[in-house]
């Protein structure tokens, strides 16, 4: 999925595609990125994110196995941060992020009801 990801950035640029795959590996290993059941919220911060953006994925199929740890994923919440994102930016992305601490949110992405 990183690899995926990747690729829709940064068509045909194996170097940059290899760069941000690792990337979001590497924050992975530093902590459970699983916020609910089935629900994951990968994030990296990267100069080679050019514009800082939340993208929701809600599978039609889920994942099976995501990896050792996670098991089943339904629905991804990639969080993209790129090196230069003023902070009224950031903090409009902090403020969706916190309402994920909201069950009836969560409940709501989930569906794929409009937000």
């Amino acid at each position: 999925m990183y690899h995926w990801l990747a690729s829709t950035l940064y068509p045909r640029e194996k170097e940059k595609i290899c760069t941000l795959t690792e990337a979001f590996f590497m924050r992975e290993q530093k902590g459970s990125i699983q916020i609910d059941e089935g629900v994951i919220l990968p994030h990296i911060e990267n100069k080679l994110i050019l514009q800082s953006k939340i993208i929701i994925l809600n599978l039609k199929e889920p994942i099976k196995q995501w990896s050792n740890k996670i098991g089943q994923v339904h629905l991804i919440l990639f969080v993209l941060l790129s090196t230069d994102t003023p902070i009224e930016r950031k903090q409009k992305m902090i403020h969706f992020i916190q309402k994920l601490a909201d069950e009836t949110f969560i409940q709501t992405l989930k569906r794929g009801d409009k937000l």
